[in-house]
């Protein structure tokens, strides 16, 4: 584990959960991203993705103080060194047609100590609940999860209407050119070098 130190000023976090599986359209996820918009703004994105093509988006206003808890959680528990845990796998362990997984992150300002200005990491939650952080990771979800308030909706999008239209694959095998399918969660139409979904590194 990596010495304590201070992780900066916080200017972003998020979660993101997915579940995918062989069946067409079975990919679902739910990310919650909290950034800071302005000096002393916080908004909280909800983004609902069901087979890939209908999203809903809504955006949420955030009380300040929930990123300064997460802030103090991130301090506390040295949330930073977590990036580097790895996921133990049983051997007995039989793959299925379903695969689900959960990160966590943190962005922060750490230009004050010298470092950059906009530094982010990724946490596998399982990882960190294998390793006993089982309760700070529920707290850090929870106050995420805790802005998704009526009264502090913004916004609400809704996209899509189903993956494949007339296809009656539902679109799982085609795709705009130039992209690609994530090989660990199976985003499809990815353009970056990483998967916006899960952050594996794209092949």
């Amino acid at each position: 584990m990596a010495d304590k130190k201070s992780c900066g000023k916080l200017t972003g976090c998020g979660w993101n959960s997915w579940r995918s599986g062989m069946m067409v359209d079975s990919y679902e996820s739910t990310s919650l991203d909290l950034d800071e918009t302005t000096p002393g703004v916080w908004q909280l994105t909800d983004e609902e993705k069901k087979g890939m093509k209908n999203v809903t988006v809504k955006i949420y206003r955030a009380d300040p103080s929930v990123a300064q808890k997460i802030a103090a959680i991130a301090e506390r528990e040295n949330m930073p060194s977590w990036a580097v845990l790895k996921e133990d796998t049983d051997p007995k362990y039989q793959p299925t047609d379903v695969s689900t997984g959960s990160t966590m992150n943190l962005i922060f300002d750490q230009s004050g100590s010298g470092g950059l200005s906009a530094v982010r990491y990724d946490i596998n939650v399982k990882a960190a609940r294998q390793h006993g952080h089982a309760d700070a990771a529920d707290e850090f979800i929870g106050l995420l999860k805790g802005c998704l308030k009526d009264d502090m909706l913004i916004s609400e999008k809704k996209t899509g209407t189903g993956s494949g239209g007339g296809n009656p694959f539902g679109g799982l095998f085609s795709k705009k050119p130039g992209t690609r399918t994530c090989p660990e969660c199976g985003c499809r139409e990815v353009t970056g070098k990483f998967c916006p979904e899960c952050g594996c590194k794209m092949p």
